[in-house]
């Protein structure tokens, strides 16, 4: 499978790394948006926002931001967590195929991430629109 920045690369996305004005501090995410680990992924440098990949709630790196919609749920249907957690983002890349992620942060496709887990294990992962 793919990686996720090897598609940003791909689809004529550029790195920059994050120069602590980059990232707004309204964004909906829990992160350090002035960690320095931060990379932004940008089609045109002068764009406010980009895709950024990078540390989230004291976790490996991840995506920050977009997010595609994302719901996880323990067997008996009750709401863990969604992507406005990490975690829920984490679980989204070890079980996605990454291209449907990125078609989902750059509204090619209209997706919603839906998991069922049981303790640490994905038991199901359902409904991609």
């Amino acid at each position: 499978m793919k990686g996720l920045i090897d598609i940003l690369l791909d689809n004529g996305y550029k790195g920059y790394p994050n120069n602590h004005t980059d990232v707004p501090c309204k964004d909906p995410y829990q992160y350090s948006s002035y960690n320095p680990v931060m990379q932004i992924f940008k089609k045109d440098p002068k764009e406010d926002w980009g895709i950024v990949w990078g540390i989230s709630d004291s976790k490996p790196p991840t995506l920050v931001h977009p997010r595609p919609k994302i719901t996880v749920m323990d067997i008996n249907g009750k709401l863990i967590c969604s992507e406005v957690k990490a975690d829920a983002m984490h679980i989204c890349l070890d079980n996605v195929d990454n291209q449907l992620i990125f078609d989902a942060i750059t509204g090619v496709k209209d997706i919603n991430f839906e998991f069922v887990v049981n303790g640490y294990s994905v038991k199901d992962v359902t409904k991609y629109q």
